[in-house]
Formats: structure tokens, sequence, C-alpha cells
């Protein structure tokens, strides 16, 4: 046991910076896990005459290894997996089009308005119309500050545009 609390220390100190609910839950998984197979091994090892202090000790200390590694490695895969979505906001096509050609964005006449490129790193979308082909799309805003309406461009050819919104 004292390994499993060594280990989940050092894992609580590598995801400092995910949270600490994170590394907690990690600890607390790593540690059940560790006291159900401990158990189940005991009695095992009880009932069939093996047990031995020095083997049942090693074999737990491997057990909370193998416990902590699997958790932290599911944790790993679940963040991941979550950064990967949150980096990847969906994007629906809407419109492709010439300049000055009337598009409104949530009432908005996208041309009349001062467009304002975001922080947001660009996009590499397909086209509209034609999906093989990938453009790259900038992300600006429109409209009030206080109630920006948030809006990805990109122009496809001379003077043509493509715009996508973000999907919710």
């Amino acid at each position: 046991m004292l390994v499993t609390l060594g280990s989940a220390l050092y894992i609580l100190r590598k995801l400092e910076g995910e949270g600490a609910v994170a590394s907690v839950k990690i600890l607390v998984r790593s540690v059940v896990m560790t006291l159900i197979g401990a158990s189940v091994l005991a009695l095992y090892q009880i009932n069939n005459g093996l047990f031995d202090p020095l083997r049942y000790s090693v074999s737990v200390i491997i057990l909370a290894l193998i416990c902590l590694a699997l958790n932290g490695v599911e944790h790993y895969w679940k963040s991941h997996r979550a950064a990967q979505k949150k980096d990847r906001i969906g994007w629906q096509a809407i419109h492709v089009g010439l300049e000055k050609d009337g598009l409104l964005i949530q009432g908005l006449d996208v041309w009349n308005e001062d467009w304002r490129q975001t922080d947001a790193p660009s996009l590499e979308l397909p086209h509209p119309q034609h999906t093989q082909q990938r453009h790259t799309y900038q992300i600006y805003e429109i409209g009030p500050v206080d109630r920006p309406v948030r809006f990805a461009a990109g122009e496809l050819s001379n003077g043509v545009w493509g715009f996508y919104i973000p999907t919710v």
C-alpha cells in the first residue's frame, strides 16, 4: 500500500495542472482496486495452502502498480479524447458566394460589418460544396463586442468565399 500511495503522489504531482479532482479519483480507484485484488489473492493463497508473507507482499505491490498504471492510462486517454473534442468544435457550412452578396449571419450583413479576427487558430475545413477540397479558414467576429457573432471565412478562389458557423 505504501508503494501505491507513493506512486499516486508522484502521479498527483504530474497531473497537478489537470486538476486535483482527477488525481484524487485515480488514487482512490487504485487503492480500492488494490484492496479488492489483495483480498482475492490472500483468499486464494490461504485456501490453497500457498500463503507466504513475502510472496504475498510482492504480489500486492505489483498489483498496486498495475492498478495505478491502468487508472492513469485510462485518465490520460479520457482527458486526451476530451481535449480533442474541445479543439474540434463543430463547424457547419452555411454559404459559398461572392464578396458583397448580401450574406446574413444571425441577422447581420457580413459584408457591411467590421470583421474582428479572433485569437483562435485557423481551421482547415472542406470546401462547402466540394468536400474533397480542403481550405484554410480564419475565425472572425462581427456585431457588438458584448454579443459577438462568430464565423469562419476563407477565400476559396478570387472573390469567392466560404463561410462556416460554429455548432453547439
